[in-house]
């Protein structure tokens, strides 16, 4: 059955079990976050007191093996590459 999650935001799915996203509003805006299907816990993979994400047009993906993500960023318009925990 549908379920609604526990975020709004722009997501892309990392494997089976986990979402990443980035959430649109609140004191989250700018952290990437992840989001476990099965347990239900969401953590912050980024740290907004070094950086804060600030995505293009929604230009972002994850590298196929879920060890990293490019975006492109709203200040200089450069592609950033995150490396995940």
């Amino acid at each position: 059955p549908a379920v609604k999650l526990p975020f709004i935001g722009s997501y892309r799915w990392r494997d089976s079990e986990t979402v990443l996203f980035l959430p649109y509003e609140g004191e989250n805006q700018g952290v990437l976050m992840a989001f476990s299907v099965t347990t239900g816990i969401v953590r912050a993979l980024t740290n907004p007191a070094v950086k804060r994400i600030r995505v293009l047009n929604d230009q972002w993906t994850v590298s196929p093996d879920g060890g990293r993500v490019v975006y492109w960023n709203a200040d200089d318009s450069a592609l950033w590459v995150i490396t995940l925990p």
